[in-house]
């Protein structure tokens, strides 16, 4: 079918892959290209009308704005643990291979080789690999945002969660020595120490940016940048679209993992807590996170009788009507001031101690917990 009637202006979109080059290189160069194949194809064409084409079609680039849109960045993976985590199920209670929250699907602690040269893989707490993904607010469902590039870096552990994402994502990647944190495969770092991430068609997942092979290469307590260590890491992504016009880069969304500790072998499997308990197992400086040796000393000395995992499960118990003793205890273990340990503490007491003694089955397999169905 012919059409007829006034013949609209041409509009030059902008691959997301120029996004960066500044407007007037770009255009410079476009005019230049655009005359030179005009006198080859057609030499007879008046050059005043090609330049004058090629103005009107270059003043279309950066003329129609990116849509606005309204995204969420989030850590994914597919789960390798078939446990729920419906809390009235008995089957399931003690299991510790739980189906990981993607909220929180990072371990807390990694380790590194004693001579630094690679480690474990970060992964999630079931082994599968993690991956970055793009989720509209509206609809809850992935979304592909061409113009939009997804970065991953290693940052500070006690950085505030949150922080603005107009503010520089002041990533940890060389030490003052000059030598890498981590190593990520077939990837270098950016000048900004952040990881490109290439979004492509997960078969389970959808749309989503898989994060390479990363292993630290050294641990946070021995890495320094500006003469000090560091107590964790963390991850963090961003969302980022490049503005053409400006030529600055623009931060759609931002995701924190929890902060974990890198260690070497050594450390990591003797610091290693239990994900359950047994009710007659010895309190150690290894049976929970946050108690470490100076303080279950301290448990023992001021309570007499408090030894194993029951005797401290029956004195927190006792607190809920005695003020005066859940006071004197959270002193000696610390948390006096800190109400988030001590939750985390009765939610773990509560929920992850099994009556069963620890026995050792078949293949030296540790029998006594339910497993998941």
């Amino acid at each position: 079918m012919a059409y007829h009637g006034t013949p609209q202006p041409a509009v030059l979109e902008l691959p997301p892959e120029l996004a960066g080059v500044p407007p007037a290189l770009l255009k410079d160069f476009l005019s230049s290209f655009s005359r030179i194949l005009v006198s080859q194809l057609a030499p007879e064409f008046p050059q005043q009308r090609v330049q004058a084409a090629v103005d009107e079609l270059l003043s279309s680039i950066g003329a129609s704005a990116p849509k606005p849109v309204d995204v969420r960045l989030e850590f994914k993976h597919v789960c390798k643990f078939i446990g729920c985590s419906l809390e009235d199920c008995q089957l399931c209670r003690n299991n510790p291979s739980k189906v990981c929250d993607d909220g929180d699907c990072f371990d807390h602690q990694y380790w590194v080789r004693d001579d630094g040269k690679g480690g474990q893989l970060i992964k999630a707490k079931c082994g599968s690999d993690v991956c970055l993904q793009l989720v509209d607010r509206l609809t809850s469902s992935p979304v592909v945002l061409p113009d939009v590039r997804l970065k991953l870096y290693v940052v500070n552990g006690q950085q505030l969660a949150g922080s603005a994402l107009g503010e520089p994502p002041a990533g940890l990647y060389l030490s003052d020595d000059g030598h890498p944190l981590f190593a990520a495969a077939g990837v270098v770092p950016d000048d900004d120490m952040g990881v490109a991430i290439e979004v492509t068609q997960d078969d389970r997942l959808g749309p989503a940016g898989h994060i390479p092979e990363l292993q630290f290469l050294d641990k946070n307590s021995k890495f320094k940048v500006g003469g000090r260590t560091f107590k964790s890491f963390k991850l963090m992504a961003r969302a980022v679209r490049y503005d053409a016009a400006s030529g600055t880069a623009v931060t759609l969304a931002q995701v924190e993992s929890e902060s974990f500790k890198v260690t070497t072998k050594k450390g990591y499997d003797g610091c290693r807590k239990a994900d359950y308990l047994y009710a007659h197992d010895p309190i150690t400086d290894k049976t929970f996170a946050n108690l470490g040796e100076t303080t279950i000393s301290n448990l023992k000395s001021n309570f007499d009788g408090v030894e194993t995992v029951e005797d401290l499960m029956t004195l927190v118990q006792a607190c809920r009507t005695a003020p005066d003793t859940e006071a004197r205890l959270r002193e000696t273990l610390n948390m006096a001031r800190d109400a988030d340990k001590w939750r985390n503490l009765t939610r773990m007491l509560t929920e992850k101690v099994t009556p069963a003694a620890r026995s050792m089955g078949e293949g030296g397999e540790c029998s006594g917990v339910p497993a998941a169905q």
